[in-house]
């Protein structure tokens, strides 16, 4: 199914009107013909971080199976290929088996939690502040490239605005190396 741009904007102004949670069962009723559904999961669901365990999850529309022909496996593959690689064609899976990815909407709040694929080098790495993390991206930007993204990055709430403004001042972003704990109160 394609959407284009207008038909994604008048959808989106048409929900701003709605709850978040009426608006994205609109959104997934009238896409898929039901609201979006979480399959009983098992232990393979471990391996994602508890808080996206309530993500809705899809199967990609054109997957192969053993079952297909080979008419069928061309047909499908060509249709991935015309995909642009982003797999745009998802269906609601029946069960947990038939999941192939997990989305950004938690069904318990109907929020979304930020799921990226990141097509250049990336690393994550844990701050010296419990459940905190530095993320440095191999991606270089022009100054104003890179000030478009902190303003971004902090409309969306990732990044404290205290801390884009200051890296903005300065004229770059800093983390504390892993092992330099941030000085506290009782430190002073």
């Amino acid at each position: 199914m394609t959407t284009n741009w207008k038909d994604l904007l008048r959808d989106y102004e048409e929900s701003k009107a709605k709850s978040n949670k009426e608006a994205q069962v609109d959104y997934f009723t009238k896409r898929y013909g039901q609201g979006p559904i979480l399959p009983a999961i098992d232990g393979r669901w471990e391996q994602l971080p508890e808080w996206m365990r309530t993500s809705a999850v899809f199967k990609i529309s054109a997957s192969l199976t053993a079952d297909d022909t080979e008419v069928q496996r061309k047909a499908k593959i060509k249709a991935l290929l015309e995909d642009g690689d982003y797999d745009c064609s998802h269906e609601l899976p029946k069960t947990a088996d038939d999941a192939e990815v997990v989305s950004s909407l938690d069904l318990d709040t109907y929020m979304h939690r930020p799921v990226l694929d990141i097509d250049i080098p990336a690393a994550l790495i844990p701050s010296s502040t419990p459940g905190h993390h530095h993320l440095y991206i191999d991606k270089p930007m022009t100054p104003l490239q890179y000030v478009d993204l902190l303003k971004a990055l902090t409309a969306a709430g990732i990044i404290e605005e205290g801390y884009a403004a200051a890296s903005i001042e300065r004229g770059y972003t800093s983390a504390r190396l892993p092992w330099v704990k941030k000085p506290s109160a009782a430190d002073v």
